[in-house]
């Protein structure tokens, strides 16, 4: 995040390819899992520590990132929010796609979409096991993000309590940190 005059600017590279790499933030899962049986979330603590990160963050305006055949396991988010902006809208090969990982056992979003702007992600033919949120779009706003193909599965023996596939939310509820 670069500031100025104007307000901040995020930036990150493009044409990014992250391929048969492994990432593993090990307890992290664990800790999510027993604190939600114990009924004393550890949200907080881990979202403030080193274990709340993400596997793989592209962050900001960034185009055309593709993640694929890599093994993320117990994280906090396992593949974090990017966007295209305005560039994807327009030009289809600076969409990200994030196909053929398994990620498994992440305590928050596997996969996370949230964002205020265009997204441009394809995320296809992913396996997505256990977790908080499966799949976080909350909001896509702008549009363009397509799922498709993947298998996605919490189970009810090893799954965090009250994990869903889909988290979905308005604007108004959750953006507040990005200003919606």
């Amino acid at each position: 995040r670069v500031n100025r005059p104007e307000g901040p600017v995020e930036f990150g590279p493009d044409d990014v390819t992250v391929e048969h790499c492994q990432f593993s933030n090990y307890p992290t899962y664990d800790w999510a899992y027993y604190s939600m049986i114990l009924e004393q979330p550890a949200w907080r603590a881990m979202y403030n520590s080193v274990l709340g990160g993400n596997a793989i963050l592209p962050g900001g305006n960034v185009t055309a990132w593709k993640i694929r055949h890599c093994y993320i396991h117990d994280t906090y988010d396992g593949i974090g929010v990017a966007t295209t902006g305005e560039k994807g809208r327009d030009d289809p090969s600076l969409e990200h796609e994030y196909a053929y990982n398994l990620l498994h056992r992440c305590a928050d979003d596997n996969i996370e979409f949230d964002s205020m702007q265009y997204a441009g992600v394809r995320a296809h033919h992913n396996v997505i096991l256990e977790g908080q949120c499966l799949l976080g779009l909350s909001p896509v706003q702008s549009g363009g993000v397509t799922i498709e193909h993947n298998i996605v599965y919490a189970s009810p023996e090893y799954g965090i309590p009250w994990s869903v596939i889909f988290k979905f939310s308005t604007p108004g509820g959750s953006a507040w940190w990005r200003g919606g």
